[in-house]
């Protein structure tokens, strides 16, 4: 049992991405500047308590029982998307924040079913697939005797901040940090924090404190071939407390974290100079 109830709140304002096709563009803009502090950790977004100077980022391909592996080539997926978003988080960060990676070596084969796991709607980029998904690796993997659990996998400095990656095939795009509260239900944190208790779940991992979701044919469709790597970060950036940059529908920067910047490839677009002040980054 946990002392404390650990939940995931995902955004009212998140966007529903669906797989379809998209239209999108492409066009070059100035980056503007910024005055560096000196180089130090980062932090969560907007909690100077909680450092992300380095994450240890565990990423995980994961199929439903009633559905086949799209490729062989998962892995090779994996690692490309890794490698982009790493890059692009040192750059973005300035030293104060790195991403180191790990894949598991095999595909997760889930228990159930991927009705079991979606529930029947997809809202706010489908958090009840997260919760389940990631609830069931942490059981399987992280736990000594789980059906998964290898000694050598998920090994971190003490000080590394864990996130969870979940490839998942199937409906998805969803992420966030996960909290903790010595209250006893959702609907008493939802209270407490003036939200309705349709976006508070509860989260039973130990592993992790941020986790995220995104469907695997992001990263493997011909039209998603470049703008798939932005919506992995994307999400991957809600882990670390990044807010989407939405008022109601509408963008309200060009920035990875708003609609508009997803729609980018990762190499041109960037994270926001208020986020970054917001992580201790800039003055």
């Amino acid at each position: 049992m946990f002392s404390l109830l650990r939940y995931f709140l995902t955004s009212a304002l998140c966007v529903l991405l669906v797989i379809g096709g998209a239209l999108f563009y492409q066009r070059f803009f100035s980056f503007p500047a910024v005055r560096l502090q000196s180089v130090r950790p980062a932090h969560v977004y907007n909690d100077s308590a909680v450092s992300v100077g380095e994450i240890a980022l565990r990423l995980f391909y994961a199929v439903p029982a009633d559905k086949a592996m799209s490729s062989s080539s998962w892995s090779a997926t994996l690692e490309r998307a890794a490698r982009a978003a790493t890059a692009f988080h040192a750059l973005q960060f300035h030293g104060s924040s790195n991403i180191q990676y790990e894949i598991f070596p095999e595909p997760i084969l889930l228990e159930h079913d991927a009705a079991f796991y979606e529930g029947g709607t997809s809202n706010r980029g489908n958090p009840r697939a997260l919760v389940g998904i990631a609830s069931e690796i942490d059981r399987r993997v992280f736990q000594k005797n789980g059906d998964l659990f290898r000694d050598s996998f998920g090994i971190r400095r003490e000080s590394a901040y864990p996130v969870m990656g979940i490839v998942y095939e199937g409906v998805g795009a969803s992420g966030g940090r996960i909290y903790e509260s010595d209250l006893n239900t959702e609907e008493e944190i939802a209270k407490k924090l003036g939200v309705s208790p349709e976006i508070v779940y509860k989260v039973a991992i130990d592993s992790s404190d941020g986790f995220f979701l995104l469907n695997q044919a992001y990263l493997t469709r011909s039209d998603y071939e470049e703008t798939g790597l932005s919506f992995f970060y994307h999400e991957f950036a809600h882990a670390i407390g990044l807010p989407d940059q939405y008022e109601g529908p509408v963008p309200q920067r060009d920035d990875v974290m708003s609609g508009e910047g997803n729609f980018r490839p990762l190499r041109m677009t960037y994270i926001d100079r208020s986020l970054l002040k917001g992580m201790g980054v800039i003055d």
